[in-house]
């Protein structure tokens, strides 16, 4: 574009160059807004991670109302920035109801899940869960009664089909994968089986340990094993060479608590 300028200061003429400048760059900052791309929604957590993160709030407030994330987590003594992504996956799965401002409540999948009244019920809620997410689902059809590949060949097709962040796809396939592991739904061969005709799982009325969940933060709370209370809570820590550490302790806790257990191991560790 041209402008001719008659009679016209040096600050005019400066002043209308850089209107006429200014319009030109906006369009091109407007595009460059549109390449940015977003990862689509997947669960950042196994199942059984879900379903004891559902356990517990339901244990603490039932499910005949909503709380929101930060009542959640003060009751839980979590940190409310760390509870928006597994709140995100129960959800997901269909375990916890989201309204937006109001907060989340435990869901009746989770009751069928938690309080079965046969094997079947507390089968037929699980895999229910497993469909829920939109891209389990897609997976899910994709892959039955076909070979599913390793967890990194199946990061490089949720990366390039699915929409799924680089940074995140190999997370993603993990999880997956170690759902379908857990509800024994592959094969010797690796073969997806057909979860509507797959037998009961075997000994899976409470899940006894989730500590290889997958969870993003290495901060994996475990579900209490028969010799811990029901109101106990526990987290998972992964050492390395892929073996794990869970600490166990009261609901309770007091700062005090804390800080003589910190000691006590302090004092492990100088041994």
């Amino acid at each position: 574009m041209q402008i001719t300028i008659c009679n016209s200061t040096f600050d005019k003429q400066k002043h209308i160059v850089m209107t006429v400048e200014s319009k030109q760059v906006a369009p091109n900052v407007a595009d460059h807004k549109k390449t940015i791309e977003r990862s689509i929604s997947y669960p950042a957590f196994s199942i059984e991670y879900a379903f004891d993160l559902t356990r517990k709030i339901y244990l603490q407030f039932g499910s005949s109302a909503h709380n929101t994330r930060e009542t959640i987590a003060k009751v839980l003594r979590m940190s409310s920035n760390y509870l928006t992504i597994p709140l995100s996956t129960a959800t997901q799965y269909g375990l916890l109801e989201m309204k937006s401002k109001i907060g989340y409540n435990p869901t009746s999948l989770f009751v069928q899940y938690y309080k079965p009244e046969s094997e079947e019920e507390k089968r037929g809620a699980q895999l229910q869960c497993l469909k829920n997410p939109k891209l389990y689902d897609a997976l899910l059809n994709a892959y039955k009664g076909n070979k599913l590949p390793s967890a990194q060949a199946l990061a490089t097709t949720l990366f390039r089909r699915y929409n799924i962040a680089e940074n995140a796809s190999l997370k993603a396939a993990e999880i997956f994968i170690d759902n379908l592991k857990t509800l024994s739904l592959l094969d010797e061969e690796n073969n997806l089986l057909d979860p509507e005709q797959t037998e009961l799982v075997a000994n899976d009325s409470i899940p006894q340990d989730i500590n290889n969940s997958n969870n993003l933060n290495n901060n994996t709370a475990a579900i209490p094993t028969t010799n811990q209370s029901l109101t106990d809570l526990s987290m998972g820590i992964k050492l390395n060479d892929g073996r794990k550490a869970t600490l166990v302790y009261p609901e309770n806790i007091t700062d005090n608590d804390w800080d003589r257990i910190i000691r006590i191991i302090n004092a492990m560790k100088e041994d």
